[in-house]
């Protein structure tokens, strides 16, 4: 029946068109009991189904199956986003937050959702990665949606993982889809919607913002995980792998998984993987984080230059240097974060030896370079933020540039004027403070 369906569903302009390797298609609906089922024309054998869920990384394995068992995020998923899914309905959203925060999970789990609390017609999940998709792929995902949809009323929620990887023209292709219902998108993004996303997009979407999780959220994910394994469900680990890890190991790696879900389950998996209990120490070594998460092109980058600006400008150097460490052990451009110091000393600081100091550090940063030129930037930003702090001059600067757009065409006055220097009349009128005083020594000494 599936395979007969699938013949008639499919575009007939390319009737033996495979499916990208990207691409996952499922089908959900109520006697499946909220499980996702594959389409696929042949019944796989259990005993590769098996085969493959060794395959299968385990923070994959380990992601949870009802919305109920969703960690973190609580005032999303129980605010007016399930009143939505009670009454069948997904809205066209994009999910902004970090790596390991949830997204994708969150995008299947919301289809699911959907189905398991109505007697709505099934959706189909058909899941793309923005980084291998192509302009085709979705048009051929759209096509067969609206021949789903008028044979079977089954509507599709297409999600888009790195959503911010598609072009100008790739998101354009989304606009009459959404303008005329033939799809649910569900996207999902690490950078900024706003910067990321065109605008006539952004309108149609609802942005959904996911912070990072906290360390309770991530020691509540491995406790999940662990009692998963010990009770058998994931069958990969045997005892010996799981005995020696206990509560304390366990809150260690969420304080190093930094709020991503991901890296945590990553360390459990070494740890299971070890067997290592003999010698703690060295598999602590081992599970700590070796790269920082800094993204030099993304909202980390100007996120923290922001972070330094606001801690010189309030005074407090411990934070600045911090935010300073962050970005240079991150790669930062040290011209880049220089170049903010001179701004910052004009900013905020009322001293003008603060200008000079941010100059001459921007230029010792040209002939050093890294790593010692983050000696001179260390002194820089300690110097502006003990500094006294007067924004009088940026203030007026931004009252003068105001009156300009709003009053242009004031009339000068004469005296003003380069043709007044030749005008003795009007040029006798302007009185300036350092000639009344050179008037004033002259008469003194005659």
């Amino acid at each position: 029946m599936n395979e007969h369906l699938d013949s008639c569903l499919l575009p007939s302009s390319s009737p033996h068109k495979k499916r990208p390797a990207n691409e996952e298609s499922h089908v959900l609906s109520r006697d499946d009991k909220a499980t996702v089922k594959e389409e696929t024309k042949t019944p796989v054998p259990r005993s590769k189904t098996r085969r493959t869920e060794h395959v299968r990384p385990f923070s994959e394995r380990m992601r949870p199956q009802t919305l109920d068992e969703y960690v973190g995020q609580d005032d999303v998923v129980n605010g007016s986003l399930r009143a939505l899914l009670h009454k069948g309905h997904i809205p066209s959203m994009v999910l902004w937050g970090p790596p390991g925060s949830g997204k994708t999970t969150l995008a299947r789990l919301l289809t699911r959702e959907a189905i398991t609390t109505t007697n709505h017609t099934p959706f189909r999940f058909v899941e793309l990665s923005a980084t291998t998709a192509t302009a085709n792929d979705v048009k051929r995902i759209v096509e067969e949606a609206v021949n789903r949809q008028m044979l079977t009323t089954q509507r599709t929620v297409l999600f888009i993982d790195e959503i911010q990887r598609f072009n100008r023209a790739q998101q354009d292709l989304f606009l009459p889809m959404l303008e005329r219902g033939l799809i649910t998108l569900l996207a999902a993004t690490t950078e900024n919607p706003s910067f990321r996303l065109q605008g006539a997009l952004l309108s149609r979407l609802r942005v959904v913002v996911l912070t990072k999780l906290s360390e309770c959220d991530c020691l509540h994910i491995l406790r999940n995980a662990l009692a998963r394994v010990r009770t058998g469900e994931d069958d990969v680990f045997d005892a010996a792998s799981y005995e020696w890890i206990d509560d304390s190991l366990l809150q260690w790696m969420a304080q190093m998984a930094d709020g991503d879900a991901r890296a945590a389950l990553q360390a459990l998996e070494l740890a299971l993987v070890r067997d290592d209990g003999a010698d703690r120490e060295r598999l602590k070594a081992s599970l700590r984080r070796t790269a920082l998460k800094y993204d030099r092109a993304g909202d980390a980058h100007y996120d923290t230059i922001s972070a330094l600006h606001k801690s010189i400008r309030g005074s407090n150097p411990d934070a600045a240097l911090y935010w300073l460490a962050r970005m240079v052990a991150g790669g930062d451009d040290p011209l880049f974060i220089a170049r903010r110091l001179i701004v910052c000393a004009s900013e905020d600081c009322c001293s003008a030896d603060a200008l000079a100091l941010a100059t001459a550090t921007y230029r010792a940063c040209e002939i050093v370079g890294l790593p010692e030129c983050g000696i001179n930037l260390s002194h820089c930003v300690v110097a502006l933020a003990e500094s006294p702090k007067s924004t009088r001059s940026y203030r007026a600067w931004k009252k003068a540039l105001s009156k300009v757009e709003s009053e242009f065409n004031v009339r000068l006055c004469a005296c003003l004027t380069v043709s007044a220097v030749s005008c003795t009349a009007a040029y006798s009128q302007c009185s300036y403070t350092h000639d009344a005083r050179t008037r004033l020594r002259s008469t003194v000494s005659l």
